[in-house]
């Protein structure tokens, strides 16, 4: 697929040291694909944030970012999604963890533009902590991708789903009732699932970078 046909959507909230670092290793790995990205914060005031500090000096025609403004210590993810795909301008928008890295750049040309969604990976490994530095540092780093007991959850609206933008829109969006992390990829797989094939590009895989489980992250459960 042609890059200028793709948005990339990165939804962010609480950003720990090692979470942000994550982030800035992903994003310039994105930015280098020349689609456009567009960067999407919930925080609970109209205060700028450090992360809108720093991203405010490399804001250019390929990159936007937008807040919401959202009093709630857990995140809204899915209103962070819909935020960005309401922003989007081209056909395609490809929503992006901050802690999932994958060859961005050779999955474009094997993106198919007769699918409506498409989940860009195979596998994708969780990586140790050693392991990801060596990834973020550009060290080699030897990964099994054979090896189950460390793969991620194969799931569409997890880690890294790209979708058609009308398409998505068609079936509702992200469902923004839930709150939280976990199960509005869960909800978004089965409603994409009950009318449409999911296209999974099986010869690529990810890895999803090291952070530890802090209590925020364990609190922002879903209710619903």
């Amino acid at each position: 697929m042609d890059p200028s046909k793709i948005t990339f959507v990165i939804p962010i909230f609480q950003l720990t040291r090692v979470r942000e670092e994550n982030f800035w290793f992903t994003l310039d790995k994105i930015r280098s694909t020349g689609c456009s990205v567009i960067v999407v914060e919930q925080r609970a005031s109209d205060k700028w944030s450090n992360i809108e500090i720093k991203i405010s000096h490399i804001i250019d025609r390929q990159l936007r970012f937008y807040t919401c403004i959202i009093e709630d210590t857990k995140i809204h993810k899915s209103r962070l999604i819909n935020t960005g795909t309401a922003k989007a301008e081209t056909p395609y928008i490809w929503v992006n963890d901050i802690d999932c890295f994958l060859n961005f750049s050779d999955i474009i040309p094997d993106v198919p533009a007769d699918k409506l969604f498409i989940r860009p990976f195979d596998v994708c490994i969780n990586l140790t902590h050693e392991q990801t530095r060596n990834v973020i540092s550009d060290r080699l780093q030897e990964i099994d991708f054979d090896n189950k007991k460390t793969r991620h959850i194969r799931l569409y609206g997890a880690l890294s789903f790209i979708y058609n933008k009308q398409a998505f829109l068609e079936i509702g969006g992200m469902d923004e009732s839930f709150i939280g992390w976990g199960l509005e990829d869960h909800d978004i797989n089965d409603r994409v699932q009950s009318q449409h094939t999911i296209e999974v590009l099986t010869n690529h895989r990810g890895v999803h970078l090291w952070h530890a489980l802090t209590r925020p992250n364990i609190d922002n459960w879903h209710e619903k």
